[in-house]
């Protein structure tokens, strides 16, 4: 994940709900906007720490990047120790095959918003590494995308203009 805030003010700007699913049907959390699943200030009650300080190493990891851009991977339950904040306080179900995600934005600014870049979720209690997600962007990359829907609406949508 990119926050920006984590470079201005350590805790503006930067915080997604999400929900997951192993089906597209049953979703944990019910509701969207739930704040038992989301991300938040990287420091969490400590977020007026700016980046890099406000890498705890256990909700909120360095990538290989490291010091030089507040990229960073973020569990969860960043929010664990926020006097003010509810915390994320459940797991989200995970099913070996597909998951699916719903991602929606609790706090933005414009111009300098969070971006994710990819989201690893696990159930094997292990950290994410920046060399696995490496290996799973390439496998992804090798994927032929002719025919597929996303492509097939994109040129029916081009050829409509």
């Amino acid at each position: 994940m990119f926050e920006p805030g984590a470079l201005k003010t350590g805790n503006l700007n930067n915080s997604i709900f999400f929900r997951m699913s192993p089906d597209a049907k049953k979703w944990t959390p019910e509701a969207r906007g739930s704040n038992d699943l989301l991300w938040n200030d990287p420091a969490g009650s400590k977020n007026t720490l700016l980046f890099p300080k406000c890498i705890n190493g256990v909700d909120s990891i360095f990538t290989d990047v490291g010091e030089k851009l507040p990229w960073l991977w973020q569990n969860h339950k960043a929010t664990i120790d926020a006097p003010r904040a509810p915390d994320s306080v459940i797991d989200p179900p995970l099913a070996v095959g597909d998951n699916y995600v719903e991602i929606v934005p609790r706090e933005s600014d414009p111009v300098d918003y969070p971006r994710i870049e990819l989201i690893c979720f696990r159930n094997d209690g292990k950290q994410p590494s920046d060399q696995e997600a490496l290996r799973y962007i390439q496998m992804i990359q090798s994927v032929e995308y002719t025919g597929k829907l996303s492509i097939t609406w994109g040129e029916i949508k081009n050829n409509n203009q």
